[in-house]
């Protein structure tokens, strides 16, 4: 479980960094429609899959 944790954490983090370059590239204006779809599907992946790994983890991951 400790690894699932672990794992999911990163996700997470790299997630985060993700969105944050990317958030600093639009208010500069240095951005695309293709680069933004891309960027942006890979954050999304990546919070897919910190999800998987919190609920081998043993976490409720769907909203109530």
């Amino acid at each position: 479980m400790r690894v699932h944790r672990d794992r999911a954490a990163e996700e997470i983090t790299t997630a985060a960094m993700q969105l944050e370059r990317l958030l600093k590239r639009i208010q500069r204006g240095e951005y695309t429609r293709v680069g933004l779809e891309r960027d942006l599907l890979e954050a999304t992946v990546r919070l897919q899959v910190a999800a998987r790994h919190l609920e081998a983890a043993g976490a409720e991951t769907v909203p109530e």
